[in-house]
């Protein structure tokens, strides 16, 4: 994370909640600006460690954007372990409920298969949906059979799937 990213002032989400938006370049930055505003650039790392417990948003009204809550941007800065292979041990009698995608997110299966032919540990990989209970929302959870040493492949996998998540533009 030794990216620069550029920051202006405070933004709003549609809802009202407040957000801090960062932008990857200027030029994303001048995109999503109506007007002129003052600016500053900073290192990424520094940007999450200085709004500790505030919302950001990368590249805010545009197609790239993504949102970055408290607790990801703690994940980020390794405080609680990677986000992306964070675990959850399940107590006796507690169950999740698991089916198939009925829609497949096609850039994101695409995106992933390009990725596992280059990563030869990969052997096989699984999309599902998963759920707590039957009322609850679903979240796709993505099955990896590799080889060897896991971590990088459950990172890329795991930046791969975030940038192409169906959905996550922002309003």
């Amino acid at each position: 994370m030794k990216t620069a990213c550029w920051i202006c002032s405070t933004g709003k989400k549609d809802d009202g909640t407040s957000v801090i938006p960062f932008f990857t370049s200027l030029e994303a930055l001048q995109q999503a600006v109506e007007d002129e505003q003052s600016f500053v650039v900073m290192p990424v790392r520094t940007l999450f460690a200085m709004t500790l417990g505030e919302t950001l948003y990368l590249n805010a009204k545009l197609a790239t954007g993504k949102e970055f809550a408290p607790r990801e941007i703690s994940h980020l800065l390794g405080e609680e372990g990677s986000p992306l292979s964070t675990q959850t041990v399940l107590e006796g009698g507690e169950s999740l409920l698991l089916s198939e995608v009925v829609e497949p997110p096609a850039q994101m299966v695409d995106s992933l298969t390009a990725l596992f032919k280059t990563l030869k540990t990969v052997k096989r990989a699984f999309l599902c949906s998963i759920k707590d209970s039957a009322d609850a929302p679903a979240n796709l959870l993505i099955g990896i059979e590799a080889e060897g040493d896991i971590e990088e492949v459950i990172q890329a996998t795991g930046s791969v799937a975030t940038d192409t998540l169906p959905g996550d533009e922002p309003d």
